[in-house]
């Protein structure tokens, strides 16, 4: 495994303790919610963040729509997010919407993690 894989994996592990400590540390204080709400904003304000320096730095502009819809996902889950943690609102579908986010952001780090251990690359780009 190279350096750059071994950092990448490295860093995957790390998240994947980060998002269990929250989900432990909000069972036992009583803020689920508030924790996966804010674990929420961090990892979709990231994301965009990363998507704005890519294009940046890419010369011709080809969106996808699935790149779209990822895009309008996180979008969205920041959104409804940072709702949340101003207004503080208790609706249970709104609950039930930031821990399927949480939850889809975990496994999709998990899954992550399987490839990069799995399926031996040649560069990380």
């Amino acid at each position: 495994m190279s350096k750059s894989d071994l950092l990448i994996s490295i860093t995957t592990v790390v998240l994947i303790i980060i998002y269990l400590l929250v989900l432990i540390a909000g069972f036992v204080i009583g803020k689920q919610t508030y924790l996966t709400s804010w674990l929420n904003v961090i990892t979709g304000a990231g994301i965009l963040i990363y998507w704005l320096q890519q294009q940046v730095r890419i010369k011709q502009q080809v969106l996808e729509v699935r790149e779209i819809a990822v895009l309008s996902f996180e979008v969205v889950t920041v959104g409804y997010a940072l709702y949340y943690i101003i207004t503080r609102q208790w609706n249970s579908w709104f609950k039930i919407m930031q821990y399927l986010v949480f939850g889809i952001h975990l496994l999709a780090l998990v899954l992550f993690l399987v490839f990069m251990v799995t399926f031996k690359i040649k560069r990380l780009i």
